[in-house]
């Protein structure tokens, strides 16, 4: 793929007693020593859009906590600005902040192409045109190994010619259940056509809090509903002896804070919006204008509202490596925790209930889920949060493989691992 502006390489109940016959609890002498096992090791990563870190504490995931409590949890996977779903997600599996892959936003302007890219347009997602950067089944592909992505962003788009070995349009109608049963199946095929690296996707519990809250009865019933997909998935790789050689890596795009309806600034009161093309608006807007625009609306904006920061392009905080790409717009406000923008014309007052994202990536109820269980990975321990975009370097590392260019580090997951399976890579 050609890019000019970015870094090259997209029964609950019947499972928790078998998953809990089959992990257990951690003993004192498990965390000493590695698990005996033969190969092959593959690794699943898997994908609970808008799964907050504390989650697991907050409702019944009975599966997921056996999976922590006997391998790795961390404190928080802090995820990159913006804690939107595409850039995170591309993130995770590239090893690049959304300026450097290109997948700035879920909705962004291309000023060097004349184009918008859409999230939800299935003819974005498939355009390698918009996916800088190498994500991990294609670095997989590279080296001989097979792969399969059963949604994710990115995964539907050809990259430096390739495609995951097996991949899927998205339809969020798939049910769960049948995802995970085709990732059992693929590991029944024959080496040649195994793969060693397996991603899956599930979006249940970030639409549900959405609508209902993080902290909601229904949003502790699709915690729950997916739980029951990572005890079938275990149930299925326990009965084909595959658990104890299984990588298990869960992580979560972003988390979820709750918003007050009471708590909505409207950019019309301040500005002539006719002027402006917004690509976000929710807890941050983004907007495109002409440069004396641009610096009227900045003058207007700033420091107008106690619970709003307002930047241009070139005044990005250091920290979330939001610069250098033509396609992060002139002017970004983003609001504190619980805080959304509304729009006088068109308002509904279901914009400013419920649960959102999109706010600092430091904000506590931003940071999400980080669980690892396997051979690779040590057992019974927890460690501190760690930044999102060390996960395609651990990927790498565990599967043996030389990772593409990235700006992650081996060395910032290495407390989760058994230190006589890291590899080199360590150090870089």
């Amino acid at each position: 793929m050609k890019s000019r502006i970015y870094l090259r390489g997209n029964g609950i109940a019947l499972c928790v007693v078998m998953v809990l016959l089959v992990v257990g609890c951690a003993s004192p002498q498990s965390a000493l020593q590695p698990r005996a096992v033969e190969e092959p090791q593959p690794l699943i990563l898997i994908s609970i859009d808008g799964f907050r870190h504390d989650y697991l504490d907050l409702h019944d995931a009975p599966n997921i906590t056996a999976l922590a409590n006997s391998g790795v949890r961390s404190e928080g996977l802090i995820p990159v600005f913006p804690t939107l779903t595409f850039p995170n997600h591309y993130t995770i599996v590239t090893g690049l902040y959304p300026a450097q892959h290109g997948i700035v936003s879920n909705r962004f302007y291309d000023p060097e192409l004349n184009r918008s890219f859409r999230y939800s347009n299935l003819e974005d997602a498939a355009d390698s045109t918009w996916w800088g950067g190498e994500p991990i089944w294609i670095t997989v592909r590279k080296q001989g190994l097979n792969s399969a992505v059963y949604f994710w962003p990115g995964s539907e788009t050809v990259i430096d010619g390739l495609r995951p070995n097996f991949w899927y349009n998205y339809d969020g109608g798939v049910p769960g259940e049948e995802r995970v049963d085709q990732a059992l199946r693929w590991l029944e095929l024959p080496s040649s056509e195994r793969p060693s690296f397996i991603a899956l996707y599930f979006s249940l519990v970030d639409e549900t809090s959405h609508r209902h809250g993080p902290e909601s009865a229904e949003t502790a019933a699709a915690v729950a509903q997916v739980d029951g997909y990572i005890g079938r998935l275990v149930a299925g790789l326990t009965s084909r002896g595959l658990f104890d050689r299984t990588n298990i890596l869960i992580v979560s795009d972003h988390g979820q804070a709750d918003r007050d309806p009471e708590k909505v600034v409207y950019l019309e009161d301040y500005l002539d919006m006719s002027k402006l093309r917004f690509t976000e608006r929710g807890p941050a807007a983004a907007f495109w204008a002409d440069s004396s625009t641009v610096s009227d609306a900045y003058r207007k904006l700033n420091g107008i509202h106690p619970s709003m920061t307002v930047y241009t392009r070139d005044r990005m905080p250091a920290r979330w490596r939001y610069e250098g790409s033509s396609r992060i717009p002139p002017i970004i406000a983003i609001l504190d925790e619980g805080w959304t923008f509304g729009r006088r014309t068109d308002d509904n007052p279901r914009w400013h209930t419920g649960g959102d994202h999109g706010y600092d990536p430091m904000a506590e109820s931003m940071k999400a889920v980080f669980v690892a269980r396997g051979p690779a990975f040590k057992e019974g321990i927890s460690i501190p949060e760690i930044e999102s975009i060390h996960v395609y370097a651990l990927m790498a590392d565990i599967l043996g493989i030389a990772p593409a260019p990235n700006q992650g580090s081996v060395s910032a997951t290495r407390d989760a691992r058994w230190p006589a399976q890291l590899s080199k890579n360590l150090a870089q």
